[in-house]
């Protein structure tokens, strides 16, 4: 019974060494587009500034790079991105603003209260 466990937790180690993702090459040039739904969301790539969004096929130095998308001051996206040398790598995203919730209280009470015009 032994040698059957050890024997499947090796099993199971290779598999998930198989279906782990080695990183891109370093050195090499590939092409990022970066779409996100809305557009015109702020794009940085490895901390480069790469303008707003939609990004198609900008030429990008390869290697495992963090993707961060910024709208409207929140961090909507947040996450490792491999530029393969010689492809396009694209990345499609939908970006939500998270909500929230506001409690005003006023003195005197009962006052109106207009929130956005």
């Amino acid at each position: 019974m032994k040698y059957f466990s050890l024997t499947a937790l090796l099993v199971a180690i290779l598999a998930f060494m198989a279906v782990a993702e080695e990183p891109p090459p370093r050195g090499g040039v590939g092409k990022v587009t970066i779409i996100t739904d809305p557009p015109n969301s702020q794009v940085f790539l490895g901390g480069e500034d790469l303008g707003k969004s939609p990004i198609i096929e900008r030429e990008f130095k390869s290697g495992r790079h963090t993707l961060v998308v910024i709208d409207q001051g929140f961090e909507l996206i947040n996450e490792r991105f491999n530029v393969w040398p010689n492809k396009v790598n694209t990345f499609g995203g939908k970006t939500v603003i998270p909500k929230g919730h506001i409690r005003i209280t006023t003195t005197p009470a009962k006052c109106i209260i207009y929130v956005d015009g």
